[in-house]
């Protein structure tokens, strides 16, 4: 009787080791799996950070354009416009744009109209304060935000489709976006 309970006693102990080995490795599996998910997460809250500022600049940009059509195309004096709040208000959208772009994100030429209107709007300033307005400048800034409005909106309509063919995707259906 005394050798059969110590044989239960190691069969016992083994059992106990056989199942928390077990425990163990479906706890890995299950952490591997969420490891996975979390990856997933990331990509997407990175796709949803990056449509957002696309989308904020999109509209801070369309508001600047109403700013941009203010600036004077001739010396004359403009009655009512304080010129100085309107290159202000300019340069403060620029930036703010700007700092929402990365210099090495995939929205980089974006960036790059941007430094292009800021330039020639720091040409158009100089050229006003000296009382030789250079008007082409004007459209040459319009231009390139026009530009950026559209290549910003071509970019989030891309990230919607990839989400939402990826969201398909993941279901086995057999439709593409």
């Amino acid at each position: 009787l005394y050798y059969s309970l110590i044989d239960f006693t190691k069969l016992y102990s083994e059992i106990i080791s056989i199942s928390g080995t077990i425990i163990t490795i479906i706890s890995m599996i299950v952490t591997i799996i969420y490891t996975m998910k979390t990856k997933n997460y990331k990509k997407q809250a990175e796709y949803d950070i990056r449509k957002i500022n696309l989308s904020n600049i999109v509209e801070k940009l369309k508001r600047t354009q109403e700013d941009i059509r203010k600036l004077p195309r001739h010396t004359a004096r403009v009655r009512g416009i304080k010129i100085d709040g309107l290159f202000f208000s300019i340069k403060t959208s620029f930036d703010f744009s700007l700092n929402l772009l990365d210099n090495d994100s995939p929205d980089n030429e974006i960036r790059e109209l941007l430094l292009k209107a800021q330039r020639n709007l720091n040409i158009y300033e100089t050229s006003y304060l000296s009382s030789d307005i250079d008007d082409s400048k004007i459209l040459n800034i319009t231009e390139c935000i026009q530009n950026a409005i559209a290549k910003a909106n071509k970019k989030i309509f891309k990230l919607e489709k990839e989400f939402i063919n990826g969201w398909i995707e993941k279901r086995n259906w057999k439709i593409k976006v």
